[in-house]
């Protein structure tokens, strides 16, 4: 993803967060319902993660951020002030307890990437409306978070997949697939002292196999009203 097509999606996402802000007021004042969700997904590389996504988005009018967009909001302390000014003082005052709360808990590197890293996914879901795939939001997110999937496959499900999506042979594709499962295991590993595959950090694990994202999607969503996280219609 080009800088340019990141800007041209924050701005968007500028846009999203004042409707979704408008939307959330208007409900809050209408029947103090339950606020628009935030969803997390933990995904192993050729599991078909994205189509579940996409498919939740689409009937529960979410917002996508992947590694792109988190990683240049961390990045970018011009961009980072700019979505602060876009967010309500008493949102930017529940951030930074999240993000001291995480350090005193001592969850991860104290470095300066790493805190942006936080601050930048409790930004994007502080008003509510979105999906995180990855960089390990379902850990830094936990009780803020509506609902946090783990999406899996078997080995052949993934080479599969993966030889469809990069145009590789089977070699490739189970190569590609080890190299993305280290860098994920290590990564959670070594930012949040967690386990990738450690259950307690998911409220839900869906295998995709044999059952379709849609499919998927309507079990994701049933898991989000039985907690009472979100009224689906």
């Amino acid at each position: 993803m080009t800088v340019h097509n990141i800007e041209e999606l924050i701005q968007r996402q500028f846009r999203q967060w004042e409707l979704y802000r408008q939307m959330q007021r208007e409900k809050e004042e209408a029947e103090d319902g339950p606020s628009l969700p935030v969803i997390t997904i933990s995904r192993e590389l050729g599991a078909g993660a994205r189509g579940l996504a996409d498919a939740l988005a689409r009937r529960l009018d979410l917002q996508i951020h992947g590694i792109s967009l988190i990683d240049h909001i961390a990045q970018d302390k011009n961009l980072e002030r700019r979505i602060v000014d876009r967010l309500d003082e008493s949102v930017c005052s529940r951030i930074d307890l999240w993000v001291q709360g995480i350090l005193n808990r001592r969850l991860f590197m104290h470095d300066e990437y790493h805190l942006a890293l936080v601050k930048a996914v409790k930004m994007l879901a502080a008003n509510g409306g979105v999906l995180i795939l990855g960089r390990g939001a379902n850990v830094i997110l936990e009780d803020a978070c509506s609902l946090r999937l783990r999406v899996v496959a078997s080995i052949e499900t993934r080479i599969r997949n993966v030889m469809a999506y990069e145009g590789v042979d089977a070699d490739a594709a189970r190569d590609m697939i080890h190299e993305s499962d280290d860098k994920r295991t290590a990564f959670l590993r070594e930012t949040f002292h967690v386990e990738v595959d450690d259950p307690h950090h998911y409220d839900l694990a869906l295998n995709t196999d044999r059952t379709t994202p849609e499919g998927l999607a309507l079990v994701a969503m049933a898991a989000l009203e039985a907690r009472g996280a979100f009224a689906v219609s």
